[in-house]
């Protein structure tokens, strides 16, 4: 809020203001240090999301990393959960 977008901005389908919105705090390091990236509502569910910059990649591509098909039968009754709650259908 006191950089100035409203909440509304996370709704917009307009890419190039949000795009203008990132790379104003990407490049304001005067104002707001070295940020790696920015939380923000989703436009879907106004839900928690990240945008990570690209002056992150070298942490995240040195971190532990788990990856997991969206096939595995393991996630389904997550994914099934995560579906419902967004008003989904699965078929």
């Amino acid at each position: 809020m006191v950089a100035g977008p409203s909440a509304g901005i996370a709704g917009t389908e307009n890419r190039a203001l949000t795009q203008a919105w990132g790379r104003y705090f990407y490049d304001r390091a005067d104002i707001y240090g070295t940020i790696d990236g920015l939380l923000y509502s989703n436009s879907h569910n106004q839900r928690g999301a990240i945008a990570l910059f690209e002056r992150r990649q070298r942490a995240i591509s040195t971190s532990r990393q788990i990856v997991t098909r969206l096939s595995d039968p393991r996630l389904e009754p997550e994914l099934f959960e995560i579906a419902s709650g967004n008003g989904l259908t699965v078929i």
